[in-house]
């Protein structure tokens, strides 16, 4: 509940689940971009815009996982 904070314990490797997906959409999304830099170059800055944004959301889903669970 709210008062006590995050009571689902679970196992520990579970924590590694949000950095690996973060970078792997990092990675496929910079090997597109790269790919499509020399045919479409709009296409590769949307990516690599559209990444950026995934990041931000997945830090911000981290720090908030972290800061529950203090």
């Amino acid at each position: 509940n709210i008062l006590f904070g995050v009571d689902y314990i679970d196992v520990w490797q579970k924590v590694f689940y949000l950095p690996a997906m973060g970078l792997l959409i990092l990675l496929v999304n910079a090997f597109l971009g790269w790919w499509l830099f020399d045919r479409d170059k709009f296409m590769a800055q949307l990516l690599n815009a559209g990444s950026f944004i995934c990041q931000v959301f997945f830090v911000v889903a981290a720090v908030l996982l972290v800061f529950l669970n203090v």
